[in-house]
């Protein structure tokens, strides 16, 4: 078994709407064991290159982690609420090793992949704006 961050984050794609370029939130990543936690990378993240659509980051932002992760500490923004928290420039190496110690990305991620990507291609256009995207009452 092998994950690769930088390789998985390559799934989702950068979006063009409204002459806006960005990459939105990648989904939540779930391992087989349970363990979820948030990963992002780009110009809106805390990473290393700060930079949407890269191939390649040497650090990421991690986020709320589902269970407290010693190896996260030294990064972590709140020691008091280690799930609850943000992580800054972690390295991805160690990102991709506490995924693989929890079992790797189950398919739910890949579910979540997917669904991601059915709403932007079917909701990004040039006019498109988030409000759209929930109900108004």
């Amino acid at each position: 078994m092998s994950f690769d961050f930088n390789t998985y984050q390559q799934q989702f794609p950068v979006v063009e709407t409204g002459g806006l370029t960005y990459r939105p939130p990648m989904p939540r990543i779930v391992c087989a064991d349970g363990f979820s936690l948030s990963v992002q990378a780009g110009a809106m993240a805390y990473s290393t290159p700060r930079q949407d659509g890269l191939l390649q980051y040497d650090a990421v932002e991690v986020g709320f982690p589902s269970a407290r992760v010693p190896e996260l500490l030294a990064y972590a923004e709140d020691l008091e609420e280690p799930t609850q928290t943000i992580y800054p420039y972690v390295p991805v190496d160690l990102v991709n090793a506490i995924i693989l110690s929890h079992g790797g990305v189950t398919q739910t991620a890949a579910a979540a992949r997917e669904a991601l990507h059915r709403l932007l291609y079917l909701h990004t256009t040039d006019t498109f704006t988030p409000h759209e995207l929930l109900p108004l009452e």
